[in-house]
């Protein structure tokens, strides 16, 4: 199910205008922690997103080697 949701919007690296070092800075260490989670979350949607697909592939040869062995026994 994670797979279709909605990454949330890629932090913006804009800056705020004329301010405090200080300020700036903080905010400049959180905008790297927050693309750093941005480029986290981004690399495990496209695996799960993967993972999905083996998943479907995997349940759908266990189903036709169910059906491919019912068939031979008969």
């Amino acid at each position: 199910m994670a797979a279709v949701l909605p990454l949330p919007h890629k932090p913006s690296d804009a800056d705020s205008g004329p301010g405090a070092d200080a300020a700036h800075d903080l905010e400049k260490t959180f905008g790297m922690i927050d693309e750093a989670r941005y480029e986290n979350a981004r690399w495990w949607r496209h695996l799960n997103r993967l993972m999905c697909i083996v998943g479907a592939l995997l349940i759908a040869a266990i189903i036709a080697l169910a059906v491919v062995t019912v068939r031979v026994r008969n």
